[in-house]
């Protein structure tokens, strides 16, 4: 059950989402379908309303960040999180944040806590730390095109069916494009 100040807040993202693509202007977006699938410098979000930054991977708490700030007179102002590494083995991701009052913090947080999206499913991050497999059918067995690195977004195509287990992607790297199938269970 959400309190009334999740609701409240759930509402003016959904608000401000709404005049964006009323307006028909976009928030920033950073794929560019023959650029090199990004594994670092690219924009991420927060799955929960704000999140500790600390100083290394299980170490010191240097701050406490949220996803937005609350604007009374008009919608949410993002405090803007970027990737700038994911520590292999170790599920943890170097950010820096530049918050809404435009001081910057760089440390690191845990995977689980953020996302590549925000309103769409447009990519996703491999989140195994041995990198993935891209194959060529959605299943184990099938032939394996090349593997990318943990931390690596890519883009989900939809000209293909997705199941619930495999989504079809573009992996995009030296400026040439490969399309297969990843797990879905290490995708994020």
């Amino acid at each position: 059950m959400m309190g009334k100040i999740v609701k409240e807040k759930l509402l003016k993202v959904m608000a401000f989402s709404l005049i964006v693509l009323l307006l028909g202007t976009a928030l920033p977006v950073y794929a560019n379908a023959d650029a090199n699938s990004p594994s670092t410098n690219y924009r991420i979000y927060l799955r929960v309303d704000e999140v500790d930054i600390f100083d290394k991977p299980n170490g010191k708490k240097i701050a406490t960040v949220e996803q937005y700030v609350d604007d009374a007179d008009g919608p949410a102002d993002f405090n803007r999180f970027i990737v700038n590494s994911f520590v292999k083995d170790n599920y943890w991701a170097k950010v820096t944040v530049t918050k809404v009052d435009g001081k910057k913090i760089t440390g690191y947080v845990r995977t689980k806590f953020i996302m590549p999206n925000l309103h769409a499913l447009d990519y996703v991050i491999v989140n195994h730390t041995a990198g993935l497999t891209l194959k060529s059918q959605p299943n184990a067995k099938s032939k394996g095109i090349i593997t990318i690195p943990y931390g690596t977004r890519v883009d989900i195509n939809y000209d293909k069916e997705l199941t619930e287990a495999w989504y079809y992607v573009t992996y995009v790297v030296k400026g040439k494009k490969y399309k297969g199938y990843l797990p879905s269970k290490y995708l994020q």
